[in-house]
């Protein structure tokens, strides 16, 4: 009986791992948010606002372009842990699914409101294309505020 409760654990445990984003795309030091934050684009949606900065990092070895980096901030005010954790698992499974197609070199911090625990993935898609559309082309996003810094 121990042994199936073990297990148990452990299947659950290593499927909460597949849902994080790989450490190449994930900011990880609150320096980097911050550096985010005070140099960045704000585009506003209903769910979140997602903070752009665009960075210029080259390999030195190879000149390659560094891969784009994201932070995912849920703070008390969006409700109790379930609702904030739902709400981040929601965005990381988002931003998982467009990383094949996004552009590199940018890094970038979404803050969650609280309506994005409630949301809908596609509602949410739907959200994060507009923002990365609006900051590929420069054109605003139907429904959503822009406000650059």
């Amino acid at each position: 009986m121990c042994l199936t409760r073990y297990v148990l654990t452990r299947t659950s445990a290593s499927q909460d791992a597949g849902n994080m984003l790989s450490k190449p795309h994930r900011l990880r030091t609150s320096n980097e948010y911050d550096k985010v934050y005070k140099h960045s684009r704000r585009i506003n949606t209903p769910y979140f606002r997602i903070y752009f900065r665009d960075h210029v990092k080259v390999s030195p070895s190879e000149g390659i372009l560094a891969l784009p980096r994201f932070g995912i901030v849920a703070s008390k005010k969006v409700g109790n842990a379930v609702a904030r954790n739902r709400g981040k698992r929601l965005i990381r499974e988002v931003i998982k699914s467009f990383l094949p197609d996004l552009e590199q070199n940018f890094e970038a911090v979404i803050v969650l409101f609280n309506t994005a625990s409630e949301a809908t993935i596609d509602q949410l898609r739907d959200a994060f294309a507009a923002s990365v559309a609006h900051r590929i082309k420069g054109q605003a996003p139907a429904g959503n505020q822009v406000q650059s810094d």
